[in-house]
């Protein structure tokens, strides 16, 4: 674990006047403990918690839920009725924020825009409009492939109001990423397509002609809906060019506005349990889970950990790292302007064309909550950004959530970006609960890599195999109670949910973690990316960590992932200051993790790699490094970055030749 020092002490402000602070001021709870201990008495914190919130209802519920039929399928807020949409947009502007920009987005390339509350709320109003008139209802599902934008925005909070359900999708031009899109459409029946011709990324376009022409002849879908996002000229991508107006499911995005422009359609009085997103895990190799959230669910959890975790309020700039193929961004969408506070997009790569682009936009935007990833705070650690000669005074908290924010990193971004004055809010949950399952809150005192310690209402844990909680050993993380934001099952898939999260009789998240004796919480990863050695079980963060925290003369490691493959421990890392490490240099990382983690930890091969591959999800796949060091066909795989598996897959090759085995 880290070291006992901490880092951030809570200041006056979060002690006494943040939001959190004043929920517990309302019901006279004195510590973070107590109130984690009383937040687990879900009879008595979420009704408290969402009322002290300002959740809106059409028609309050008469039961705050309904776990006869076990864990697994807990209903919540029986006979409430709701919608995200007038969560979210509506009620903002009836309190008077219809003139505040609630989006700032710019692109890649440089191009801006802006839509205060009003502007949005008309484009979405003309978006539901055109898909009522299109035959879209209640519980249909619509497809939406498309950047993070001002336009896919309006599209998820169009179906929020008219009560379809959106299927979020990042645009991708890889083979399987392709596949994954049509089956999505295919296996829910969607009936409606919003989707981008062209994506940018690291400043190179990417057309969608696969997706397009692979969708084609699916009989579901009555409607294609493409925005043009070509960013080099004003003509469209050929493919449009040639297809558009020979078929009657084609329809340009302008011309489809036409329709709903200046008309008004009524917001749908949602159930609680109404499905509102479908969204998908990572699925980097097998099959994406389709994972199914409501309007009731979605607004509680995101709301609950916006508002206190993040201390969230109208005077804000949010802006998160992210994209439609990750939770984070319906997350931090529906949750910033839930509050009224501003948010940036920004499509493309926050470090193209330099590195210190991010600190551009927090300095042009005055950003006040900013979020990111392990593996880009690494990317600019890696890229020596300092900051000097920006003015990053606006900020007032950081966030991470994605993957292990080891302590180095965590200390870096903490001095770096937040100048030792702002909490780093370092989150861990899934897309399967839209949410947290361990995170910290500004009313702590926080040491470097820690999560926190439990989220409010979650009834989480640390369990040995019996189900026991423990202290200060490694242990699995479970949900012992049921939550609002539980996915639903996945899509036509209840066997697979079951067997995912086992319910045994609690919610198994497969994390490895360790808590203390105070409760601060340390992950040390995916239980199924445990490392053995010799009948010794490591956890890969554990290794990882040692090898980040090395920082010699000549070089530093910045990341690391460690595997177990025939009884053999291999590491890759990246490192600063060298291309290749001499025998010295290996044995040091070696010794190092010997000394800090245990003897027989110490790593077998330690091999140098210019990247770690990342998913859609920013994580590290531990299996199917696994898999690509073992000689396993990857061509299957889907990577932000598959071209990173190539040094790995040659060291595989090295590795078992014959004079290895």
């Amino acid at each position: 674990m880290a070291e006992k020092t901490y880092a951030w002490e809570p200041n006056e402000y979060f002690l006494n006047e943040s939001r959190i602070a004043r929920f517990m001021q309302k019901y006279g709870i004195s510590s973070w403990q107590e109130l984690i201990e009383r937040s687990n008495d879900i009879d008595w914190f979420w009704p408290r918690a969402l009322d002290f919130l300002g959740i809106q209802w059409f028609t309050p519920y008469a039961e705050l839920y309904d776990n006869s039929q076990g864990i697994s399928h807990t209903k919540w807020f029986i006979g409430g009725k709701l919608n995200i949409y007038e969560n979210c947009i509506e009620r903002n502007i009836k309190r008077g924020l219809g003139d505040k920009t609630c989006i700032f987005y710019e692109h890649e390339s440089g191009k801006e825009s802006k839509a205060t509350f009003s502007e949005f709320k008309e484009f979405i109003d003309a978006i539901a409009s055109s898909m009522k008139a299109n035959g879209i209802k209640k519980g249909d599902f619509v497809g939406m492939c498309m950047p993070i934008s001002i336009e896919s925005a309006a599209v998820m909070f169009a179906c929020f109001k008219i009560g379809a359900v959106c299927i979020q999708m990042a645009p991708t031009i890889t083979q399987a990423g392709v596949e994954d899109i049509i089956s999505h459409i295919q296996i829910t029946k969607a009936k409606m397509l919003f989707m981008v011709d062209e994506y940018i990324y690291k400043g190179k376009e990417y057309a969608l002609n696969d997706i397009y022409y692979g969708l084609r002849d699916m009989l579901c879908l009555e409607h294609v809906v493409v925005l043009g996002n070509t960013v080099s000229s004003q003509h469209f991508s050929s493919f449009l060019i040639e297809e558009y107006g020979k078929g009657e499911r084609e329809v340009l995005w302008e011309d489809f506005l036409k329709k709903g422009i200046g008309k008004k359609v009524r917001t749908e009085r949602c159930s609680a349990e109404d499905l509102a997103l479908m969204l998908f895990s990572s699925g980097t190799t097998d099959t994406p889970k389709r994972i199914l959230h409501t309007h009731g669910g979605v607004l509680a959890q995101v709301c609950k950990e916006v508002g206190f975790a993040f201390d969230c309020k109208e005077d804000d700039v949010f802006y998160w790292m992210t994209n439609f193929g990750w939770m984070m961004a319906p997350w931090e969408i529906i949750g910033a302007l839930y509050f009224g506070a501003s948010l940036v997009f920004f499509e493309g790569v926050p470090m193209h064309p330099k590195a210190d682009r991010v600190f551009e936009i927090i300095q042009k935007y005055r950003v006040t909550i900013l979020g990111s990833t392990p593996g880009h705070i690494t990317g600019f650690r890696d890229a020596n950004v300092t900051g000097e000669g920006y003015d990053l005074s606006s900020l007032r908290i950081l966030g991470s959530t994605g993957d292990t924010l080891h302590p180095e990193n965590w200390i870096w971004y903490f001095e770096i970006f937040g100048k030792c004055k702002c909490p780093i809010i370092n989150i861990i949950g899934g897309t399967e609960l839209i949410g947290c399952i361990f995170s910290p809150l500004g009313i702590m005192i926080l040491y470097p890599g820690t999560v926190g310690s439990f989220a409010l209402g979650m009834g989480a844990e640390v369990v040995d195999d019996y189900g026991n909680p423990i202290r200060n050993r490694m242990g699995q993380v479970v949900c012992t109670v049921p939550f609002p934001s539980m996915t639903r099952s996945f899509f036509e898939d209840e066997k697979g949910f079951q067997d995912t999260y086992k319910f045994n009789p609690y919610w198994n998240h497969s994390d490895f973690a360790i808590a203390d004796d105070n409760g601060f919480v340390y992950m040390m990863g995916r239980s199924d990316d445990v490392v053995p050695k010799d009948g010794h079980k490591f956890s890969p963060a554990k290794i990882e960590g040692a090898l980040v925290s090395y920082g010699g003369a000549d070089f530093r490691v910045m990341e690391a992932a460690a595997i177990g493959v025939s009884n053999a421990i291999l590491c890759f890392v990246v490192v600063q200051g060298k291309n290749m490490l001499s025998e010295a240099d290996v044995y040091a990382l070696k010794t190092l993790v010997a000394k800090i983690v245990h003897p027989v930890a110490k790593p077998d091969r330690i091999y140098p790699v210019k990247a770690l591959p990342r998913n859609a999800a920013a994580k590290v796949p531990h299996k199917d490094i696994r898999k690509a060091f073992s000689g396993e066909d990857m061509s299957n795989v889907k990577l932000l970055n598959p071209e990173s598996l190539k040094a790995i897959q040659e060291y595989g090759k090295e590795f078992f030749s014959a004079d290895n085995i």
